[in-house]
């Protein structure tokens, strides 16, 4: 490919054609023209082609730059769609990352939610069984409170009842000993008449003349006597 490049007459933009036509056979020489005789047609015709092949291989020069710019824009292209596509392959992967963590925590969260609800309700239904307890307890401690203050009032009546029994008890001994003094003084008042009787009854036979006077004198009031002394030690 190289040899036939430089050996023909286009060539291409890198390696430019090795036969090129010199330059006084360009039309724009009249006086050489002319001096060419019956060549002139040919040699103006080849100037000619020459010229169009030279202004088609600018352009395909320009071509072939265009397309080297091109080949060079789409390799840059194609390494910043690379770049790119590993951007995006990145950025999702970063994405599906941040999207797994945002589920996972979202799932922590809901399962962290779901045990304080839990907590909740296990708190509410301590929290409604101690108030249950408490109302219990203070319906205890009031009904304790008034059976006590009942049973105070009982015991009050009771020891009322006691002490009123007591009084009446204590009155009705202080009767009796009042009773017991007066008859102990009655036995004492009847021994001592006993006494003096038995004194008067032993006296000296000496004088049972005088006591046998005397007592058909004072008979009745011996009689009067021992009737008293009876009546007493009863």
């Amino acid at each position: 490919m190289d040899s036939e490049s430089k050996g023909s007459l286009i060539g291409s933009f890198l390696q430019p054609p090795a036969k090129m036509i010199p330059a006084p056979f360009v039309c724009g020489e009249p006086k050489k023209l002319a001096a060419a005789g019956e060549n002139g047609p040919s040699i103006c015709y080849n100037q000619a082609v020459m010229s169009a092949l030279r202004t088609l291989q600018e352009k395909i020069h320009c071509l072939e730059l265009e397309r080297s710019c091109a080949e060079e824009n789409l390799h840059s292209l194609s390494v910043a769609a690379a770049q790119y596509k590993r951007a995006l392959e990145h950025k999702s992967f970063r994405n599906v990352t941040a999207h797994h963590r945002l589920m996972q925590q979202r799932k922590d969260v809901s399962v962290q939610l779901n045990a304080a609800q839990s907590s909740c309700s296990l708190l509410e239904k301590q929290l409604d069984y101690m108030r249950r307890m408490v109302e219990r307890a203070v319906l205890e401690n009031k009904m304790i409170l008034e059976q006590q203050k009942e049973k105070n009032q009982n015991q009050i009546s009771t020891q009322r009842i006691a002490e009123d029994k007591i009084k009446h008890l204590e009155e009705k001994l202080c009767k009796e000993e009042h009773q017991y003094k007066l008859i102990e003084d009655k036995a004492a008042q009847c021994q001592t008449e006993f006494e003096i009787n038995k004194i008067l009854m032993s006296s000296d036979s000496s004088e049972r003349e005088l006591k046998k006077r005397s007592r058909k004198k004072k008979s009745p009031k011996k009689v009067i006597r021992r009737l008293s002394l009876s009546r007493f030690c009863r």
